[in-house]
């Protein structure tokens, strides 16, 4: 039921998520957020060798080519943290890749880089309640998240992380959104428990141990 229309950006709050990467995929994910707090990922960019200041270009390019969108009908551009690590320069000056996406009036602001928050966000987010949608949904042209989410194996020895070693580009993107967009799901009380074992006990009542289940 999810439209792009003339009234697109009247109904939605409109973000984009970003992972770094250059040699390791960069990820561009486009969300909606309604009037509910219910999150759409109605698309994605994903590419390799670019840098910095050739990936914002081609947000740009893209946002506007696809959608009719311009940075400023963004409400926010939330970011990996890696994308303020200075290691470029421009006109003899040190440079960061959000330094670079400012150039090109993407302004970039700081995702929250702590895993296990994350990794509890993005589960509790695609949780299906009992009634009405889960918090996030994805259009089904977003294939490289549509591929890559499902299989994300959890830490080897925490598992309330995801393997770092893992694909977990698209993953990384969706948290530091998700993180400060959707914040009605961050409560102290979840907080104390992980999401693992929350669903090890909804499974299997408590029965057996979270590996098994």
């Amino acid at each position: 039921d999810f439209k792009i229309d003339n009234s697109f950006k009247d109904r939605y709050a409109l973000y984009r998520f970003y992972a770094y990467g250059t040699k390791a995929p960069f990820v561009c994910l486009f969300a909606a957020i309604d009037r509910n707090g219910d999150m759409v990922v109605f698309d994605e960019i994903v590419e390799t060798g670019l840098s910095a200041s050739r990936q914002a270009k081609m947000v740009n390019k893209y946002t506007w080519k696809k959608y009719r969108l311009k940075p400023t009908d963004f409400q926010d551009d939330i970011a990996d943290p890696a994308y303020w690590t200075k290691h470029s320069e421009k006109e003899g000056a040190l440079y960061s890749p959000a330094d670079f996406y400012s150039d090109e009036s993407i302004f970039l602001s700081r995702g929250n880089n702590d895993r296990k928050a994350k990794a509890k966000i993005v589960y509790e987010g695609l949780e299906v309640p009992d009634e009405g949608p889960a918090k996030i949904r994805f259009t089904e042209n977003c294939s490289y998240c549509c591929e890559t989410l499902p299989n994300l194996p959890s830490a080897e020895n925490d598992p309330e992380d995801v393997d770092t070693k893992s694909e977990d580009h698209a993953y990384d993107a969706l948290a530091y959104g998700a993180l400060k967009v959707l914040t009605s799901l961050v409560s102290e009380e979840k907080r104390k428990k992980g999401w693992r074992y929350k669903l090890f006990n909804k499974a299997s009542g408590g029965s057996l141990n979270w590996k098994t289940s």
